[in-house]
């Protein structure tokens, strides 16, 4: 290599003397001995070779002009500098430059391998910084986890807000974390993560925290793991290894570890523990021809007659022979002479043998009277209208038009209560609109409690939905205003039909 030569020899007797000349020299030397050393691989990255070089050919930019300038000054004087030095260090820069170009693509090549493998990996992929909240990477493999996308996914100090409130271990982890304050180095925790669709779904997270000089959390790398379905799996396998695959009553081991648990309860707290056993004779016929609902039916009734035998009142063959007596007289058309032309005829006489008992023990007399007081109002109210239907107290068969014009009346009093302010009678009037409206229901054969129970699910559903949405904007509720509330509530109807459309499934042809 040119360069070999030693640069001090470069110099002419006439410039020895000049210091802009030997710092020139000592200038040269010392570019010589690192660029060699980067040559050969032995900085081991500890300084940076564009900035390296910059500076270099600054400072050789200056000294250069200077020792040209000394060098006019020497022409006269038979003086020939030697320039191979300065040959020999050019030729250094080059390949140094190339070396460095090579690096540089080199890693460029190495950083686009690992982005596609985090692309292609279906785990998520974090780094952040709890001081500053701020998110430095996050891959797209954890936006598709959570039903979302990188844009709309929710900031980092908001992620607390989404682990179920039953995951404490996570939540407090988390918190920690963002507080700077964990003091583990590494962290690996299970927890049900709220996604974007508004289902909680089970997560796996691992990761590492770097500290700072003062021992804070500085930042965290993270990876974040889809298993809800192994939870699902393992949930399922439990649940089979403890419970009865037919009937889904507990298995023995697990009512024995109940058993123990209670026994140890009450040993503790000094209350008794009652066990009942009952063993019937080819119960498992019951099971297998009428279901298992009947046999959990015929379970009940066969405890409630054990306890009234050990009381002396009654006992299962009882139980049975009332049942038959009943059905028997109920049914004359069938054990009997008379004869019942439809299904109408048959509940007449039906109810008319009920009043005919109710007289020989002295009862009420009333048709209502067999609707106990205790049930709930709306279906109180329906088995009412259907008791009065029976002896012919309804209105006209296939044609409900009459009591659509009667909830409309009833709604025009409601409306004129309303108008005079008197509370007792918008009470009145509010009871007569559900009234027709159970009518209504069971004139179109709809049970008016289902209903109602379907609309409240359905009202619930949306306006968690709602709560879910609005805390994904880092709001709350009561921060919205009334048009703002509705069209959240439009936004979750629409989002909660197109789940339920995908659900469904495509109409067949």
């Amino acid at each position: 290599m040119a360069f070999q030569s030693d640069p001090r020899t470069a110099l002419p007797a006439a410039l020895e003397g000049d210091d802009r000349a030997l710092a020139l020299r000592d200038a040269l030397l010392q570019v010589r001995t690192t660029l060699m050393r980067m040559h050969e691989g032995d900085l081991d990255g500890r300084i940076d070779a564009e900035g390296f070089l910059g500076v270099l050919l600054d400072m050789l930019r200056m000294d250069l002009k200077h020792a040209m300038a000394l060098m006019d000054r020497t022409a006269g004087k038979n003086v020939r500098p030697s320039t191979e030095p300065l040959g020999g260090l050019a030729e250094m820069l080059n390949r140094t430059a190339e070396k460095s170009a090579r690096t540089v693509e080199r890693l460029k090549a190495e950083e686009e391998r690992w982005r596609l493998v985090l692309e292609c990996s279906r785990d998520g992929v974090f780094e952040f910084f709890p001081g500053t909240w701020e998110r430095t990477f996050c891959s797209s493999g954890l936006a598709e986890m959570q039903r979302t996308s990188l844009k709309e996914l929710p900031p980092v100090k908001r992620w607390i807000k989404f682990i179920h409130p039953e995951d404490v271990k996570a939540r407090h982890i988390l918190k920690d974390i963002l507080q700077r304050t964990y003091i583990k180095g590494t962290y690996d925790v299970v927890f049900r993560l709220l996604c974007a669709d508004g289902v909680y779904r089970w997560r796996q997270c691992r990761g590492q925290v770097f500290r700072d000089a003062e021992g804070r959390v500085a930042r965290t790398l993270g990876i974040l793991r889809d298993i809800h379905s192994r939870k699902e799996r393992e949930d399922d396998f439990k649940y089979r290894a403890t419970h009865d695959v037919l009937t889904g009553l507990p298995s023995r081991p697990l009512f024995h570890q109940h058993l123990l648990q209670m026994m140890a309860s009450a040993k503790r707290t000094g209350k008794a523990v009652l066990v009942v056993m009952a063993d019937l004779d080819h119960f498992k016929d019951v099971n297998d021809t009428l279901g298992h609902h009947a046999g959990d039916l015929l379970l009940q009734v066969v405890f409630i007659a054990s306890l009234a035998r050990e009381s002396g009142a009654f006992d299962m063959r009882d139980v049975v022979r009332g049942i038959c007596d009943k059905l028997i007289r109920r049914h004359p058309h069938v054990f009997g002479t008379e004869e019942a032309r439809d299904s109408d005829a048959v509940l007449r006489n039906w109810e008319r043998i009920k009043a005919e008992e109710r007289q020989e023990k002295h009862q009420d007399l009333s048709i209502l009277a067999g609707v106990p007081e205790g049930l709930p109002p709306l279906l109180k109210a329906s088995r009412l209208q259907g008791k009065a239907a029976h002896v012919g107290f309804d209105w006209p068969d296939g044609d409900a038009a009459p009591l659509f014009a009667k909830l409309d009346e009833e709604l025009d009093e409601l409306w004129e209560a309303t108008s005079r302010g008197d509370a007792r009678d918008v009470e009145e009037e509010l009871g007569d609109v559900l009234f027709m409206t159970v009518n209504l229901a069971r004139r179109l054969k709809v049970d008016p409690d289902a209903a109602l129970s379907r609309v409240c699910t359905k009202f619930k559903d949306r306006f968690q939905l709602m709560e879910r949405m609005a805390a994904e904007e880092g709001r709350t509720m009561s921060d919205h205003s009334l048009e703002e509330l509705d069209a959240l509530w439009d936004r979750a109807k629409e989002r909660l039909f197109r789940e339920e459309e995908r659900g469904r499934g495509p109409s067949p042809r």
